[in-house]
């Protein structure tokens, strides 16, 4: 049996701005010149999720989960959410890690660093 984790990312694009708390910076930009980016090591962030992810224990199907998070303006994951979940296990995992992950480089937004909203698929997969 050979496990696999499939990544796809993507990310989420409207022409606006929303606001969301009240904090310092108010706005979280979800129309950018630049999106966030990831590298660690010579790994992009499907690879870099891959070899950290512990597999849950009771795994037991095909299924994916959608987890979303913000890369904020100083390339720091922060306002992890999992919109879409199949397994609390798989969840915590991934919550796990990404909290882990070392910084991005942040997107931009005419030449400014901005705090963005990024949407992550993860499918688990088992391949006989």
């Amino acid at each position: 049996m050979l496990c696999l984790l499939i990544f796809s990312f993507g990310y989420c694009q409207l022409a606006t701005s929303i606001s969301y708390f009240e904090e310092e910076n108010p706005y979280l930009y979800l129309d950018v010149d630049e999106i966030p980016t990831f590298k660690y090591k010579q790994m992009n962030v499907s690879e870099y999720l891959y070899h950290q992810i512990k597999w849950p224990s009771e795994f037991d199907g095909n299924f994916s989960i959608l987890v979303s998070f913000v890369v904020k303006s100083d390339g720091t994951i922060d306002k992890i959410k999992i919109e879409k979940s199949k397994c609390t296990e798989c969840d915590i995992e991934i919550i796990r890690v990404l909290k882990l992950m070392p910084k991005w480089r942040p997107g931009k937004l005419n030449k400014k660093n901005v705090d963005i909203l990024l949407y992550m698929p993860i499918s688990f997969r088992i391949i006989y």
